[in-house]
């Protein structure tokens, strides 16, 4: 059903002639459908990994040249907030094999939840750096912080922090935890630092 809404929306999109406001108002239709499909998928990841049933599909590929295409699509969402969004690259063009799709998912997920916690007129920061044999993947913001408690559940499933103090925008909960479960697919580890108020 949700193909079934964001195809028909995207064609009338392509129209030249709409009126201003019917742009607007079905350019939300367009980016709440592909929230939710992305939704669906995610909870339907989550069924994967329950059941053992997801699989990696392993490839070896240049990390910064994927990551910088990932983030090109959060420029816009980014200037529409008032948030300075940069790529900070000194991987030293190192490849990795990983399953481009869990990571896109994983990347997507953090990049998302920093803008997300981000005030306008700050910058979230995406950093590649290379450590020994490893690759770090640093995704830093000037957003708001959490607690110690908060961050005990930052990777639990649906501890979703939505409360007018903690957000600037509400959440479900299931994308950070989703990405904990296909980072340890990897055998990689994504951890979280942060100070309250800052």
């Amino acid at each position: 059903p949700l193909t079934l809404i964001s195809s028909p929306v995207g064609n009338i999109l392509k129209n030249n002639n709409l009126e201003p406001d019917i742009r607007d108002q079905l350019t939300i239709v367009q980016s709440n459908t592909e929230r939710m499909l992305r939704l669906v998928n995610q909870i339907l990841d989550f069924r994967k990994i329950q059941n053992n049933k997801m699989k990696l599909k392993i490839e070896e590929f240049n990390l910064a040249g994927y990551i910088k295409e990932i983030c090109a699509n959060f420029k816009k969402i980014a200037e529409e907030k008032g948030i300075k969004l940069e790529i900070n690259d000194f991987s030293d063009n190192e490849t990795i094999w990983a399953d481009k799709d869990k990571v896109e998912k994983i990347v997507y997920n953090l990049v998302t939840n920093a803008l997300k916690f981000t005030p306008r007129g700050r910058s979230v920061t995406v950093i590649l750096k290379k450590r020994d044999e490893k690759l770090d993947l640093i995704v830093k913001d000037q957003g708001i912080g959490l607690s110690r408690e908060k961050m005990k559940n930052l990777f639990a499933r649906f501890d979703s922090s939505s409360g007018k103090e903690m957000s600037l925008q509400p959440g479900t909960g299931i994308g950070l935890s989703l990405s904990k479960e296909l980072a340890d697919m990897h055998q990689a580890e994504l951890t979280a630092e942060s100070e309250e108020g800052s």
